[in-house]
């Protein structure tokens, strides 16, 4: 099966993750992920059983309601230039996640979703607006990768890993648990999450198309307690990456009701509409 002959090889070079990609600030740093579509062509496909590594993180992760950083710094690759940024995230399963991001200006970017809709605002948006939409009509939205708030917080890597529909593949070092999902442009891509077998941490998501050609990706450095670190994004389409650097995130406090709130900016446009 072609997916598996190209998901399979993620697994050889799992020890490259362990590099820190905040190394050089002056370019852009290297995803590392893309790269493991590379080996392991002529392998069979892999027995279909969940690995207790998998059980491991999912009961871990199920104790953790709630997840907020009020300091993280942002760094992002745009068009040749590198800007710094601040931002905040707050996060309460399942569906509430908010991520706001500021230069001296003001706010830049207002990412998030509540129990009924999602949303994404850019002050740098060529046509600007608050573009929203009902849970339901994901699909409908043709909305891209770097305004999905939904990536987002799966890049936390604080839920459990849904066994439903998952295939697996491990190594002595790595699991790979993959899915076939639409995104929402309608169309169907291959959902990959990389987990590192020693640590029991989920080291990123890797989004391709059904050939393997990378369309986007989320690396996750961890601390000791296991909360992110610095998450690494790229998009491959709109050339951009992202890199976010957490200073002391918390779990399981209270988060105010106003977090999940959509922000008044105008006009409100339904993507699902358009």
């Amino acid at each position: 099966m072609l997916r598996t002959t190209l998901i399979v090889g993620i697994l050889l070079t799992s020890t490259l993750m362990a590099l820190s990609f905040w190394v050089k600030l002056e370019s852009p740093p290297v995803p590392t992920l893309p790269e493991r579509h590379r080996e392991f062509q002529n392998e069979a496909e892999p027995e279909v059983q969940v690995p207790p590594v998998v059980l491991a993180i999912n009961e871990r992760n199920r104790a953790i309601t709630s997840f907020s950083c009020d300091k993280i710094t942002v760094r992002t690759w745009e068009r040749g230039m590198r800007f710094r940024l601040s931002g905040t995230i707050q996060y309460e399963k399942l569906d509430r996640f908010r991520m706001i991001i500021q230069s001296v200006f003001g706010s830049e970017v207002d990412l998030g979703s509540n129990d009924d809709m999602f949303w994404y605002w850019s002050r740098r948006d060529p046509h600007p607006g608050m573009y929203w939409a009902k849970h339901e009509d994901y699909h409908k939205t043709r909305l891209k990768t770097p305004f999905n708030p939904l990536f987002m917080r799966d890049s936390l890597a604080l839920n459990e890993i849904e066994l439903s529909e998952a295939e697996f593949g491990e190594n002595d070092e790595s699991v790979v648990v993959w899915y076939d999902r639409i995104n929402a442009l309608g169309q169907p891509i291959i959902y990959t999450v990389f987990i590192d077998k020693l640590t029991e941490q989920i080291q990123g998501i890797l989004i391709t198309d059904p050939t393997g050609k990378a369309l986007a990706v989320a690396e996750v450095q961890r601390r000791e307690d296991g909360l992110p670190s610095q998450i690494l994004y790229t998009w491959y389409e709109e050339n951009r990456m992202l890199g976010l650097e957490f200073s002391n995130p918390t779990v399981n406090n209270n988060i105010s009701e106003l977090a999940w709130m959509p922000p008044d900016y105008q006009p409100r446009i339904n993507m699902a509409e358009e």
